[in-house]
């Protein structure tokens, strides 16, 4: 591609200068020339220890609004209207539910051992999916929107099926979501719960007996 070299140094406008092997360099002057480069090209040293600086413009990328020579990717789609900031998605102020669905029957349920996380969407990072360079937070696997399942919700590893319910003590969950670090290990099933924290005696990776219960 066609990209113009320049001498750096001092004084005014820049004179056209075909090619650069044939100029006689005046050090204290300017001079601009046409020159195809590859993007691997490295800067070219000339005479009297005056250097062209080449810096191609890579092809895959857009220049931003940011002045040149910045260049930096476009996303590849804007933010939908209807975005929420993570942030915005439950507002300090308000209340939480209480923590866990209450007064299950899990007598039928098969005995299991949990480790135990949670996630909050609100803090964005790691609590959120990544879709097209921005932090998608507020749905969850099954497409719902979480703020309807807070304290009562649970990602689950891919043996169970989303609907099912999983237990420790007396707390039970809806699986409901998925993640990527939510899996079977060692024959513990990790379960990351929808809350900002867990109650006290709990931490993350705490090891718990607990219960499956098939729904579906």
């Amino acid at each position: 591609m066609g990209n113009i070299g320049r001498f750096f140094g001092l004084g005014g406008k820049a004179a056209i200068i075909e090619n650069y092997q044939d100029l006689t360099a005046t050090p204290g002057k300017d001079y601009s020339f046409s020159i195809v480069v590859q993007p691997t090209q490295q800067p070219v040293t000339v005479q009297n220890n005056i250097t062209v600086v080449i810096t191609p413009q890579p092809t895959d990328l857009r220049p931003t609004y940011t002045p040149y020579p910045t260049y930096t990717p476009y996303p590849e789609n804007m933010l939908p209207d209807n975005y929420i900031k993570p942030s915005e998605l439950w507002p300090v102020t308000k209340p939480l539910p209480e923590f866990g669905l209450k007064d299950i029957d899990q007598s039928f349920g098969q005995d299991i051992d949990l480790k135990l996380s949670y996630y909050w969407p609100p803090l964005g990072g790691i609590n959120c999916d990544i879709i097209n360079g921005w932090e998608e937070c507020r749905y969850l696997s099954n497409g719902l929107d979480f703020r309807d399942f807070v304290g009562i919700a649970a990602a689950c590893p891919i043996e169970f099926d989303l609907g099912d319910i999983v237990c420790f003590s007396d707390y039970c969950f809806i699986c409901q979501d998925r993640g990527g670090a939510i899996v079977q290990e060692d024959g513990k099933y990790w379960i990351d719960i929808l809350y900002p924290f867990l109650p006290d005696g709990y931490y993350w990776s705490s090891e718990v007996s607990g219960k499956y219960l098939k729904i579906n």
